[in-house]
């Protein structure tokens, strides 16, 4: 059957967790130094800082736009009078397109 754990028991267990617990956070915090000086060297590049441009690489720079941003929405602007296909108020005459034969039994003149 199952027991209860004694007092000093507990009292070991708490004490292991808590070193468990303090060494991890210590752990954490040396990789978030070593992550942000990672990320701090790859930040580099000639311009910010003493390395040569041939150190860039292959990458070329973004290219700038020479047109103004506009105060005007993109697409067609409130107000404009659009273009579309109407339909006739009143048809000339009527068609019907009706199926040459019938698409699940095949048989003709529908």
């Amino acid at each position: 059957m199952f027991q209860k754990p004694t007092y000093e028991e507990l009292f070991e267990e708490n004490q292991m967790l808590k070193a468990i617990i303090k060494s991890l956070s210590e752990n954490q915090e040396r990789q978030e130094t070593r992550i942000a000086e990672l990320e701090a060297i790859l930040k580099q590049n000639s311009q910010t800082s003493s390395k040569p441009p041939s150190s860039d690489g292959y990458k070329k720079p973004k290219p700038t736009s020479s047109r103004k941003k506009s105060d005007k929405s993109k697409g067609a602007q409130k107000g404009h009078k659009g273009s579309s296909l109407h339909l006739p108020h009143e048809p000339d005459k009527i068609v019907e397109h009706l199926p040459k034969q019938c698409e699940s039994c095949e048989h003709k003149d529908v």
